[in-house]
Formats: C-alpha cells, sequence, structure tokens
C-alpha cells in the first residue's frame, strides 16, 4: 500500500470518527432539549394544578399518604382523588412547587403501614401506654376511618352534640379533660393521656396521690354548662375514687371505655389514641420536642384524622424520615 491510499484511509476513518462525534453530539442536544422542555412542561403542570387546588394546598403532606394507602377511594376532599391521579412524576414536582418534602412514600412496601402500627404498639406498651392489643383484627377500627367513615365531619374540641346533623360529629371521648390555669374548659387528649400516664406510674411507684386532684375535679364541675352536662361524665369524688381510675394504662383505659359504643365513635377515638399516642411517644423519645410534620391544615373530617394519624406514625417510626 502507498502512502496516499495510506493517507486516504486515514482521512477516511477520521472522517467516520467524526461523523459519529457530531451525531453523538446533536443526539445529546436532542435529549437535552428534550429533558429541559419535559421538565418545563412538568413544572407547568405542576403549577397549574397547585392553582387549581391552592384553597386545599395544605392537605398536599397527607395526600402523599392518600396517594400511596388509598389511591382507588373516592374521598370527600378533592386534593387527595387530584393527587392521586397525577403519575409519580408529577407528584413529586408538585409537591417541590408547593416547598412540601418528599417522603418517597412510593418506595415503601405495600404494608408499611402494618408494621408502623406494630411498632406503635411495641413502643406504647413499653412505655406503659397500654398493656393489652386495642389494634386487632387488621387494626379494623383504625382503617374504617377511610373505609366506613371517612366523610364524617369533625370539628372544634369533638364534643358530639345529638342535636346536630346525622354527620356531624363533634366528638368529645368521654372523659378527656383537664383544667388550664386559666380555669377555662378544655379538650385535649394529648394533655390527658400524659396526666394520666403520670398518674399511672405514680401510682405504679405506690407514692402518695396529690389532694390537688381532688380540687381540679370540683373545678371542672362547676364549669360545666347545662348544654355540657348532658354528656356522661365520671369524675372521682375522693383519692380512692382517683386510684380506681388511675390504676390502668392511659390508651388500656380509653379502649375499656369506647370499646362498646357505636362503632363510628369507637373508630374516631382509636385513631386519636394513635394519633396522640403517637405524638406523646416522640415527645419522651425526643429531648427537643418538635412537630415531626409539615403542612397548616384543619382535620375536618375522618379521612384527615386518618392521614394525619398515618403521618405522625410514619414520621415518628420511618427509620429513614
Amino acid at each position: 500500500m502507498d502512502w496516499i491510499n495510506l493517507v486516504s484511509m486515514i482521512v477516511g476513518i477520521l472522517s467516520l470518527f467524526a461523523t459519529i462525534a457530531i451525531s453523538i453530539v446533536i443526539y445529546l442536544l436532542q435529549r437535552k432539549n428534550e429533558k429541559n422542555q419535559h421538565q418545563n412542561e412538568l413544572k407547568e403542570k405542576a403549577i397549574e394544578f397547585l392553582q387549581d387546588n391552592i384553597d386545599e394546598k395544605e392537605y398536599l403532606p397527607l395526600a402523599q399518604f392518600a396517594a400511596k394507602l388509598n389511591p382507588l377511594y373516592k374521598h370527600i376532599r378533592k386534593i387527595y382523588n387530584r393527587f392521586s391521579r397525577c403519575n409519580i412524576e408529577l407528584q413529586k414536582e408538585i409537591l417541590k412547587q408547593a416547598n412540601f418534602s418528599d417522603l418517597k412514600i412510593e418506595t415503601l412496601d405495600d404494608d408499611f403501614l402494618d408494621k408502623i402500627l406494630d411498632n406503635f404498639e411495641k413502643e406504647a406498651k413499653k412505655l406503659n401506654f397500654l398493656t393489652t392489643s386495642f389494634l386487632y383484627d387488621g387494626a379494623k377500627y383504625f382503617h374504617r376511618g377511610i373505609s366506613r367513615y371517612g366523610a364524617i365531619n369533625i370539628r372544634g374540641n369533638f364534643v358530639k352534640d345529638k342535636e346536630d346533623n346525622k354527620n356531624e360529629y363533634n366528638y368529645l371521648p368521654l372523659d378527656l379533660y383537664y383544667i388550664d390555669t386559666n380555669q377555662n374548659y378544655n379538650i385535649d387528649i394529648e394533655s390527658d393521656i400524659w396526666n394520666r400516664l403520670l398518674d399511672y406510674n405514680t401510682l405504679k411507684e405506690n407514692k402518695d396521690i396529690n389532694e390537688e386532684w381532688l380540687i381540679k375535679i370540683k373545678q371542672l364541675q362547676e364549669l360545666l354548662t347545662d348544654k355540657q352536662t348532658k354528656y356522661s361524665y365520671t369524675l372521682p369524688d375522693s383519692v380512692l375514687d382517683f386510684e380506681n381510675m388511675h390504676n390502668t394504662p392511659p390508651l388500656d383505659y380509653y379502649w375499656n371505655l369506647v370499646r362498646s359504643s357505636r362503632e363510628d365513635e369507637c373508630v374516631y377515638v382509636v385513631i386519636e389514641m394513635v394519633r396522640q399516642g403517637t405524638l406523646m411517644i416522640n415527645r419522651m423519645n425526643n429531648k427537643e420536642w418538635k412537630i415531626p410534620f409539615e403542612g397548616e391544615y384543619q382535620i375536618e373530617k375522618l379521612e384527615d384524622l386518618y392521614y394525619a394519624a398515618v403521618q405522625t406514625l410514619f414520621c415518628t417510626f420511618n427509620k429513614n424520615f
């Protein structure tokens, strides 16, 4: 082979490499443009979604759990349904544009909720919250907050009024009460769980019961209005009665109160026991207490309370959170 043929061959090879290189560059540029265009379109769809659902934007942290757990369920809150219809990519972009954390719930096993409910019961028993399980038979009374009673409205301090519309519930789970420093009547299950836990542990250690509790009970009786007196309250009249009321762990106590009540009331209290019990577990296991989730939503329906409980469980017991 003479040198002319050699040069021609080298030029041909270089031309081939150049053609391949140019093709690759063009392909990569096209892919980049397509990716940018896709990202811009995705952002536009996310912004459009947020504009259409601005009134319920704060429920997006809960919508993540609705999309994972019940994508086929027809929720009353529209944003749960609309978010579930979006593909995973769009869901992530919506959360990004709304400045909410992507909890990557789609990567969890389908039975993740069963696992963290098991963790809840184990931790609750360890911390003297309960001795017997109320989440039996697949936690049926917890999950019926979606399957049967998600549409029920709950509001205010959860005081149930028989004169309300049949779908309007304002529950007061029996003995949930405390007296604050301003002598106002308040309902706060978390404070009640905390106080009952302290009292239970005090009784368990055989320490004296403080007579100040009797003063608080008398103050509570004086604060009850005529409307409120139609509810059934069990108030201790002596230290002995107080001991009898507080000789069981707090969640056992609530379960004993509601397990013979109407199913919808039972479902509400079970969900609230899980949610507030988990908050208390979080508090007891962390030196610095902080709300372990985002969103400034108002719990208005039982489906909201259900997903708020799931969110609290996830943020407390998911090791990767």
